[in-house]
């Protein structure tokens, strides 16, 4: 747990397996690792060059982000978005179909919820490359609340009151004390 995202970060970038380079990101990334062992190269003795070739490239400390670290970062997020919308919909979305049979409405709802997996898994299994379980726990549970907040005003047409917004709140506190490092 004592990992910063920046290790995290620097590891994702070592592996450079989470996230091919490809398009202008990819060549960006190449050149840069490339840049980064011809560095490497002219310190190293003549005899050890061979062996340098299946060394991973280092995250050099010039370039502190590029569009492959940002969608690590960005990525888990919109993917738990995605999949949080699904989610409401097999939970609560049957609660306008109260007429339809319980059969029907629990078959229905596991579809909905398996393509959700199909976001929230990628999700996680992405995320967890720069951000903790915990992390990316909390970013869930905060994202549930903001789209079941929508879902219950504009789909179910049930107000939500201040004693929500201030559950809410303070649930947000909570992710603050997650997401802040402390000394």
């Amino acid at each position: 747990m004592g990992v910063t995202n920046r290790a995290r970060l620097g590891s994702l970038w070592k592996k450079n397996a989470a996230f091919p380079a490809s398009g202008a990101a990819g060549r960006q990334v190449s050149q840069v690792s490339q840049v980064s062992q011809d560095t490497q190269v002219s310190q190293d003795r003549p005899q050890d060059r061979g062996a340098l070739q299946q060394r991973p490239p280092r995250m050099p400390a010039s370039v502190p982000f590029s569009q492959t670290a940002i969608m690590a970062f960005a990525l888990p997020v919109v993917l738990l978005i995605v999949s949080n919308v699904f989610m409401t919909f097999a939970w609560y979305g049957h609660l306008k179909f109260k007429a339809a049979p319980l059969y029907a409405v629990v078959l229905i709802s596991w579809a909905i919820a398996f393509i959700e997996y199909c976001f929230a898994v990628p999700a996680n299994r992405i995320g967890h490359a720069v951000y903790s379980a915990a992390q990316l726990k909390t970013m869930q549970e905060i994202i549930t609340l903001i789209v079941f907040a929508g879902f219950s005003v504009f789909y179910l047409k049930e107000p939500l009151g201040w004693n929500h917004a201030a559950g809410f709140a303070l649930i947000g506190c909570g992710a603050f004390l997650i997401f802040h490092k402390w000394s």
